[in-house]
């Protein structure tokens, strides 16, 4: 297994709270040699932390563009802050993450306005987070129509998986 893999467990540990998971997180960092890997490790791991004010506080830090300098790390924090483990939680996190994204565009890479949505959207599923999305558009009829899209594509699957868990429909079984 890769530092990567270790990695990967001890954060899926966390955001699960197996017993002994804040042991298993100082770990997997001291066991992490590259600094560069560290740091990236260093700032996810309040996203998966059990204090849900640790995690208010990281999601909070994003609204600096200076805490979205390194946007692979970024991408990482809001997935897990958005786990679907945690998405009761964070679902207060959706409309904020729709207020920043012009801020996120303008400041960030072409492709990180996409994976920070696709990233904060990917671990909802509920009727209440697709309204909030929904909401955000209809209250902006004249957003930039490349964020509106991606907004739309960020969107498509929380807006299908909540009409499938909120309608009782079953998806089609796999052939």
């Amino acid at each position: 297994m890769t530092e990567r893999d270790y990695t990967d467990i001890a954060l899926e540990l966390a955001v699960r709270e197996v017993e002994g998971w804040a042991e298993m997180l100082a770990g997997q960092r001291a066991r992490i040699d590259h600094p560069a890997r560290r740091a990236a490790f260093e700032f996810v791991m309040p996203a998966v932390s059990k204090d849900r004010e640790v995690r208010d506080r990281l999601f909070e830090s994003l609204a600096d563009a200076a805490n979205r300098r390194h946007e692979p790390w970024v991408v990482d924090a809001l997935r897990w802050l958005n786990h679907p483990l945690r998405a009761a939680s964070s679902e207060k996190y959706l409309r904020r993450t729709l207020d920043w994204l012009e801020q996120v565009q303008r400041t960030g890479s072409v492709p990180f306005a996409k994976q920070w949505l696709d990233a904060s959207f990917a671990g909802h599923n509920t009727e209440s987070a697709a309204e909030i999305i929904w909401t955000f558009v209809n209250e902006h009829s004249t957003y930039p129509p490349p964020l509106l899209q991606i907004i739309l594509q960020s969107s498509d699957a929380l807006a299908r998986s909540s009409l499938i868990a909120n309608a009782g429909v079953e998806p089609p079984a796999p052939k």
